[in-house]
């Protein structure tokens, strides 16, 4: 199936370039608490191990900002759109293409950012369930629309339009 282009909408170079800042500080936090796990590892194995929770917590650690750079990698994609429907960007580089029919639920939120929308769809990833949970309290992967995307206003009036929703 061909599906046949738009139009493009994104969040401009300074937000790109915050969230690429802001994953790379976390991708290096999570470098720095693998090395430190990896030596509390070491001296587990070979008995040396003084404090056992040390190595819960590190784990802890390792799982808490994981999950934020998942969140940040996922919090303001850019959204191409399509006759067919839209393309969310997805951890950077990758896109998924959601059909029209697949939207589910589009819902206005108030937060630091501005106005913002959450669009539910039946299908993405994982780790957009868990914003669909946050912003929709849904149990199906949803995705932010923030006012800062360019012509905001224009987007949320096509996919309104091709959806039914509101």
């Amino acid at each position: 199936m061909k599906i046949h282009f738009i139009e493009s909408h994104s969040y401009g170079l300074f937000y790109g370039l915050l969230n690429v800042l802001g994953c790379l500080l976390l991708f290096l936090i999570n470098l720095l608490l693998y090395f430190v796990l990896f030596r509390e590892i070491q001296a587990a194995v070979s008995g040396q191990l003084e404090d056992p929770m040390g190595l819960v917590v590190d784990l802890g650690a390792i799982l808490v900002f994981g999950l934020v750079l998942l969140g940040l990698l996922n919090y303001t994609p850019n959204i191409r759109v399509y006759e067919e429907g839209l393309k969310v960007q997805i951890f950077l580089f990758w896109w998924a293409f959601v059909p029209w029919d697949d939207i589910l639920y589009l819902g206005l939120r108030s937060n630091p950012m501005g106005q913002s929308r959450v669009v539910v769809v039946r299908a993405l990833t994982p780790a957009h369930v868990v914003i669909g949970w946050i912003y929709a309290f849904r149990l199906k992967p949803g995705f932010l629309i923030l006012s800062k995307i360019d012509r905001y206003h224009e987007l949320m009036y096509i996919i309104k339009s091709r959806t039914g929703l509101d």
